[in-house]
């Protein structure tokens, strides 16, 4: 059963996403030109942010997190898909 205030939390948590989560689509499909894999990789984004919610203090800091955070994830799975590619045609 949840708290008051991880109920409250998770509110807020999930206003964020439904803020957010249409425009981090599209800037994860910019770098991956995949649409799934930009849905996941926004995914997994808003799951570690909500792992780290309190240790953000205003909105701001939350949205350049998830911006800056996603991106760094996009560029991570690039590299990744660049070294599987090479690995496989070996």
């Amino acid at each position: 059963m949840l708290s008051i205030l991880n109920t409250r939390d998770l509110f807020h948590f999930e206003a964020l996403f439904n803020k957010y989560y249409a425009g981090l689509c599209y800037y994860a499909y910019k770098f991956v030109q995949n649409k799934e894999v930009a849905k996941d990789l926004v995914q997994d984004v808003f799951v570690m942010s909500w792992d780290k919610r309190n240790d953000f203090t205003t909105e701001l800091n939350i949205k350049n997190y998830l911006y800056i955070s996603l991106r760094n994830s996009c560029l991570n799975y690039l590299r990744h898909s660049v070294v599987e590619k090479k690995f496989i045609e070996l």
